[in-house]
C-alpha cells in the first residue's frame, strides 16, 4: 500500500491534501527509499469504525475526512508517513470486515459505544455543512448558535454512554464548550473572525471585482484607444472643511495647573469639497484643474477679500462659488469641459480616459452622455474597492491632509492667539494643494494601481488579490457592470450602452471621430496640433465674473467661477415689492431685473492688503 509523508509545518489539512495530490503510487522504488521511517497505520478498531461510518452514512467523502483526522492526530504525537486511503481502500476494508462480528453487532445495537462515537462525528459533519451554507449566504455564524444547535442534535441521538457523557460535559463546563468549538473549527476548515475585508466586501468578491476592473482598463487602452496616446486621469472628491487636527499628541500630565481650560479651535469655513485629479502623464499633472466647490447662498457672490484669497492659490486651482459644497451634475459637467480643454491643449492627439468611483452623481446619464460627446472614456472603480484600486484614496488624499495638518499646526504655533482665521485656513489648503497635486508627480502610483494597463508592476497586495485570474483585455458584461456598480440590471444595461457603445468613440489616426462629429470643426477629424474645441452642450453655463489679480511673484492666478442659481428657483429682485410683483405676474412701471451684487467691478492689479 502506498504511503504518504505528512506535513511538518503550516496548516496540516491543507498540506496533507497537497501531498496527496503530489505523490504517485506508481513510482517504483519509492517505498524502498523510506525504509526505517515510521509508518502511521490505522488500527483494526479504526478500520471497523470507518466501515460502520460508511454503512450508516453512505458517503465516502465524510469517511475519508475522518481517516485524515485520525492520521493527523497520530502525526502530531509523532511525525512519520501515513497510508494513502482512497475509495478503493475503503471498499477493501468493507470486504474484509463484511462478516466481522463486532461490526455486525455495532450496526444492530443502537446503544453501542462505537456506534455512538460514529453518530457524534456524523452529527458534526451535518452541522459543518449547515454552517458552510450560512457562510455562502454571507452570514456570520456565532459560536453560541453552533454549540446550541450541536447540543440539540445530540439530544435526538439514541441514548448511549458515550453520547450522554459528551453532552453532559458540554452543558456543565464552559471550558469544554470552548475547547469543542475550537476543535470543531480546526477539523472542518472553519475559522473565527470576519470573512469580509476592511470595507465590507468579501475576499472573493474583491478579487472578482478587481479582475473585471483591470480587464476593463486593458480593453479600453489596448483594444479601443491604441495606437493613439492615452492620458489616464483619476478624479475624486474629498472634503476640506472637516480636516481635523492631529487626534493625539504630546500633552501635560494630569493635575498640571497651567493647562488651558479650553483647547484652541480653528475658525470655521464654509463647506468646501475638492475635486482632485491625478494623471498618468507627469508633464500634464501640473496643468490639471484642481477645483474647490465652496458653499454659498444662491445668487450671492464671494466678497472681494475671499475672491482674492482663492485667486492667490495660482493656476490651475479653481474655486467655484454658489454651490452646496458637494459635487453635483452641474459642477461635474464644468469639470469635464475644463479637463478636456486642458488635456487636449497639452496633448492634441491624445485620448482622455477618466477613472472615477461609483458615486451616484458620477453615474448620471447626463454626465456620461456629455463625456461621450467630448470623446472621453469613462471607467468606474468598483464599489467598495476604491481603497485598493483608486490612487487618490490609496495615497494622495492621505498625503494632502497630512500636509494640511502639519501646516495648520505650524501656523497656529506661530500665532499669538493659537487660532487660525478662516482665510488663513483657505491659504493653507491652497499651499497644500499646490505642493501635493500640482507640483508632485503621481504617475508611478497610477501605474502600480493598474490604471495604466500594465500588470507586471502592480502593488504586491493587488498582485496577491489578482493571483490566478486571467487579465486579458475584456469589456465587462451587463451582469458584471451591475455587480461592479451595485445597480440593478436594467440600469446597468443603460450604463453599458453609454460606457461601451457598439461603435467606438474614436477611430484610428487620420479618420473621423464619431463622438465629436457634432462639434464645431465640421467632420470631427483629429487635428495635428490645434486643440479640439468643445461644443457647448447642456443648459449649464458658468459665468466668469472678472479677471482677478495675479499672485505676486508667482504663477498665474487661479480662477473664481460663479455657479448661477437654478432656473427653477424664484428670481431675486431689487426689492420685496418687485419680488412680489414678479411672482404674481403683475405689471410695474419700473422694469424688474435680477439682482446682481455691486461687486462686479474690476479689481486692482495687485492684491489688497488685509
Amino acid at each position: 500500500m502506498p504511503v504518504l509523508p505528512l506535513p511538518a509545518s503550516g496548516n496540516p489539512m491543507n498540506d496533507l491534501d497537497r501531498h496527496v495530490r503530489a505523490q504517485s503510487p506508481s513510482n517504483q522504488g519509492w517505498l524502498d527509499s523510506l525504509l526505517g521511517t515510521r509508518i502511521i497505520r490505522l488500527t483494526d478498531h479504526e478500520m471497523r469504525m470507518a466501515v460502520i461510518m460508511l454503512q450508516l452514512s453512505g458517503r465516502c467523502d465524510i469517511v475519508l475526512h475522518w481517516v485524515k483526522l485520525m492520521q493527523l492526530q497520530k502525526w502530531r504525537w509523532r511525525p512519520g508517513l501515513a497510508h494513502l486511503v482512497t475509495k478503493e481502500v475503503l471498499q477493501m476494508w468493507c470486504q474484509r470486515f463484511a462478516e466481522d462480528s463486532i461490526v455486525r453487532r455495532c450496526l444492530a445495537d443502537r446503544q453501542s459505544c462505537v456506534r455512538g462515537s460514529v453518530h457524534i462525528f456524523l452529527v458534526q459533519s451535518v452541522l459543518a455543512e449547515r454552517v458552510q451554507d450560512f457562510v455562502r449566504a454571507g452570514m456570520l455564524v456565532p459560536p453560541s448558535f453552533v454549540l446550541g444547535k450541536y447540543l440539540a442534535m445530540l439530544a435526538m441521538l439514541p441514548r448511549c454512554q458515550v453520547v450522554d457523557v459528551h453532552r453532559s460535559s458540554l452543558e456543565n463546563h464552559v471550558h469544554a464548550g470552548k475547547k469543542w468549538s475550537r476543535r470543531f473549527r480546526e477539523n472542518w476548515g472553519l475559522s473565527w473572525g470576519s470573512p469580509s475585508m476592511p470595507h465590507g466586501i468579501s475576499q472573493r468578491a474583491a478579487a472578482r471585482r478587481a479582475g473585471v476592473f483591470i480587464r476593463w482598463i486593458r480593453h479600453v487602452l489596448i483594444q479601443r484607444v491604441a495606437p493613439l496616446q492615452a492620458v489616464v486621469i483619476n478624479m475624486d472628491e474629498t472634503s476640506l472643511g472637516n480636516v481635523k487636527p492631529w487626534k493625539r499628541g504630546l500633552t501635560a500630565s494630569a493635575g498640571e495647573e497651567h493647562i488651558a481650560d479650553t483647547l484652541a479651535k480653528d475658525g470655521a469655513i464654509p463647506r468646501t469639497s475638492l475635486m482632485a485629479s491625478v494623471c498618468s502623464d507627469g508633464e500634464i499633472q501640473s496643468q490639471l484643474p484642481q477645483i474647490r466647490l465652496v458653499r454659498s447662498r444662491d445668487g450671492h457672490l464671494p466678497s472681494r477679500i475671499v475672491s482674492t484669497c482663492y485667486a492667490e492659490a495660482g493656476a490651475p486651482q479653481i474655486a467655484i462659488h454658489g454651490t452646496s459644497g458637494f459635487c453635483t451634475v452641474r459642477s461635474l459637467t464644468c469639470y469635464l469641459r475644463l479637463l478636456v480643454r486642458t488635456v487636449r491643449a497639452a496633448r492634441p492627439n491624445s485620448v482622455l480616459v477618466l477613472v472615477m468611483d461609483a458615486c451616484p452623481v458620477h453615474l448620471v446619464e447626463e454626465v456620461l452622455a456629455q463625456a461621450r460627446r467630448a470623446g472621453v472614456y469613462i471607467i468606474f472603480v468598483p464599489a467598495k474597492m476604491t481603497w485598493m484600486l483608486q490612487p487618490l484614496d490609496l495615497r494622495v488624499f492621505a498625503v494632502l491632509k497630512s500636509r494640511i495638518r502639519e501646516a495648520t499646526f505650524t501656523a497656529k504655533a506661530t500665532s499669538r492667539t493659537s487660532r487660525l482665521p478662516p482665510l488663513a485656513r483657505v491659504r493653507v489648503h491652497s499651499a497644500a494643494i499646490r505642493q501635493v497635486l500640482v507640483e508632485q508627480d503621481w504617475s508611478d502610483c497610477m501605474m502600480r494601481s493598474g490604471l495604466t494597463g500594465e500588470v507586471d508592476r502592480l502593488r504586491p497586495a493587488l498582485q496577491a488579490l489578482l493571483a490566478g485570474q486571467s487579465l486579458e483585455p475584456e469589456a465587462p458584461s451587463v451582469a458584471e457592470l451591475a455587480d461592479l456598480l451595485n445597480v440593478a440590471l436594467p440600469r446597468a444595461a443603460k450604463l453599458h450602452r453609454l460606457l461601451l457603445p457598439a461603435s467606438d468613440l474614436l477611430r484610428p489616426p487620420g479618420g473621423v471621430i464619431p463622438g465629436l462629429a457634432g462639434v464645431e470643426g465640421g467632420d470631427g477629424a483629429m487635428p495635428n496640433a490645434a486643440p479640439l474645441r468643445q461644443a457647448a452642450s447642456g443648459p449649464i453655463v458658468l459665468s466668469r465674473l472678472m479677471r482677478l489679480p495675479a499672485r505676486p511673484r508667482a504663477m498665474p492666478c487661479g480662477s473664481n467661477l460663479w455657479l448661477p442659481p437654478s432656473q427653477l428657483q424664484r428670481p431675486q429682485t431689487r426689492s420685496m415689492a418687485a419680488g412680489i410683483l414678479a411672482a404674481t405676474g403683475a405689471s410695474s412701471s419700473a422694469p424688474v431685473r435680477p439682482l446682481l451684487p455691486p461687486t462686479l467691478r474690476r479689481l486692482p492689479s495687485t492684491a489688497p492688503r488685509e
